[in-house]
């Protein structure tokens, strides 16, 4: 048991009632919104819940996507061959 609720129980004036359910909630707030706050967290630095949800694992990276390479000439490669000499469109094909 948290030592909060220990406290809590510890209580003994004529509105500990009172008093102890507020602080109650108040502590099951703040628990709950630690959590959260932990799970933003865990989930920021790459990590997710297991299948069962038991415990955080590192995500499987994706290899990114890469634009197919096509053989037609762009501007840069067209600029490279005038470059290199090849000024004529039939010698840079």
């Amino acid at each position: 048991m948290p030592k909060i609720h220990e406290l809590i129980d510890s209580l003994n004036n004529e509105n500990v009632e009172e008093l102890r359910e507020t602080l109650r909630a108040e502590a099951s707030a703040l628990a709950d919104k630690n959590g959260q706050l932990y799970a933003r967290a865990k989930k920021a630095e790459g990590f997710e819940y297991d299948k069962s949800g038991k415990r955080w694992m590192k995500k499987e990276s994706k290899p990114e996507a890469t634009a197919p390479q096509s053989n037609e000439l762009n501007y840069a490669k067209k600029a490279l061959l005038e470059v290199r000499g090849y000024k004529n469109t039939d010698d840079q094909k």
